[in-house]
Parts: structure tokens; sequence; C-alpha cells
């Protein structure tokens, strides 16, 4: 279930870099780098003099990325042994440790917003929920083993989010704070084949930026 948990929802501080157009009719494009992976999304805004309603749709894609070293350095003298630690032979799997992942996704989100004039302040409030299938290779850490394998997992997600922007035009800083319950389920390729393994939970994902609009 750890394991899952880091492939799939993957916790930690990540850069977002972000870029959005308008094709008129009160539509827009955007693209978005998260350091796990890259977004592209659509959506149509019903707009009134200070109030706007967004609706909207995602897709996503994972991007392979190494993941961290296991906890001990098993590359000394015998790269299938742990020297690091004393290794109890009755203790089973160690730790997993990410190598890369890839997967595609499907967001579809909707967002109600209040701005003031000249944009000086923004707040907004809205609801998400996806879909996103990963698959991942991993490297599996035993008590005198060090061997490489793969995994599946697929992702389902529902929350809401809310944020605010305060700025002088054309610069702004944004905060947005996103709540999600996710599901979780997946494979783990072992050595006498899958081990299938669910979790699920609440999700907490802050986020800060600062915005440029021309």
């Amino acid at each position: 279930q750890g394991a899952l948990t880091e492939f799939a929802v993957a916790p930690g501080v990540a850069p977002f870099v972000a870029a959005r157009a308008g094709l008129g009719g009160h539509n827009e494009a955007g693209f978005a780098y998260t350091g796990r992976g890259i977004r592209l999304d659509g959506r149509h805004a019903f707009e009134w003099p200070s109030l706007a309603l967004s609706v909207g749709a995602a897709l996503s894609g994972a991007l392979a990325r190494p993941g961290e070293l296991p906890p001990c350095d098993y590359r000394i003298a015998m790269p299938t042994l742990c020297l690091n630690e004393p290794m109890d032979p009755f203790a089973g799997v160690r730790s997993v440790e990410l190598s890369s992942l890839r997967g595609y996704g499907v967001e579809l989100p909707v967002v109600f917003g209040y701005r003031s004039e000249a944009d000086v302040v923004m707040l907004w409030v809205g609801a998400r929920g996806g879909v996103e299938r990963d698959t991942f290779d991993y490297t599996l850490i035993t008590f005198d083993t060090v061997s490489a394998s793969s995994g599946d997992a697929t992702r389902f997600w529902a929350g809401g989010l809310l944020g605010f922007a305060i700025g002088l035009h054309p610069i702004q800083v944004r905060a947005e704070l996103d709540v999600a319950y996710e599901s979780v389920s997946g494979n783990l390729e072992l050595g006498d084949g899958p081990v299938p393994a669910d979790v699920s939970g609440v999700s907490l994902t802050p986020a800060m930026a600062i915005s440029a609009k021309f």
C-alpha cells in the first residue's frame, strides 16, 4: 500500500510552470508542467461583470522520473547486499524504490470565481474529479537481494479546491489548496507473481505561484 501511494499519488514538492491562451468565444487552452507530468486542458467560461463559471476538461501524462536510492548503500562490496545496516533474514521486503513512471489521465474541473476591478483580488472555489492509469518500474530490496521489477496502478480521485490571488496588473501572487479523496488499486510484480493491493485516503495539495497576464 505504501508503494502504491508513492508511485500513483507521488507526494512531495514539485515545480509548476504553466501558460494559458485565449481562443475566442470565452474559450481558452492551457499547458502545465508539474515536475511529475504534463497537463493539457481547455475550458469554457460563463462570465458576468465580476463573476465567472468555468467548465473544462484536461488530459495529463505522467513522465518517467528517477527514484531515490534505497536508505542504505547496497552497492558497496557486494551489489546484492546492503551493508550499512544489520540484516534480518526474516524481514522480507525492506523497501521499494521507484525507478521510472509513465501514464495518462483525464480530469474534469468546474470552478466558480470572483474578481475585483482591475483584477486586484481574485477568489475561486471549485470541484475536480478524474482517473489516471500508471505503469512503473521499481527496485525491490529484500533481506539479501536487489532486483528490478514493474507494476501498475489505477487512481480515481474527487474533491474540491479553494484559492485566491492578489496583485497589480500584470503580476499576481496566487495560492491554492486542493483536497481530494483518492482511491488507488494496482499490482506489484514480485518473485512469486503479481501482488494486488488497494489503498484510499484524503490528500491535501497546497500550491503557490507568481503569474503574469499579457
